[in-house]
């Protein structure tokens, strides 16, 4: 891509520069001026399209790991859930419930499944 947008930049400004000098001798000059401003021009368009691909690997690396602590957590609670049963005592019960619950609505409004 930084080649294709270097190109097109080097072959504009060298028919801008026919057009308006059509003098053979600055005509001639032009081109090496033209071309490195090309180069410039594409190097920073790579740099540009390197740091946009680092962040996006960045972003879906975050996302593989919130999905996993999901994923964990959820199993935690889910095994919290179950085994709070075999005791009994109706007042846990209730407060596990309520707690596990809290915490279930902040994965799925706060950490939502992509």
């Amino acid at each position: 891509m930084s080649f294709i947008i270097a190109a097109s930049v080097f072959i504009f400004t060298v028919t801008l520069h026919f057009i308006i000098s059509p003098e053979l001798d600055t005509v001639t000059k032009h081109p090496l001026a033209d071309l490195l401003s090309a180069l410039v021009i594409g190097l920073f368009a790579f740099r540009s399209y390197i740091r946009r691909r680092d962040r996006l690997q960045m972003v879906f690396s975050r996302i593989r790991t919130v999905a996993d602590l999901n994923h964990h957590v959820r199993n935690a609670l889910e095994t919290i859930t179950l085994r709070i049963y075999s005791t009994g005592d109706q007042a846990l019960i209730k407060d596990i419930t309520q707690a596990t619950q809290r915490i279930d609505w902040a994965l799925r409004e706060i950490l939502p499944d992509r």
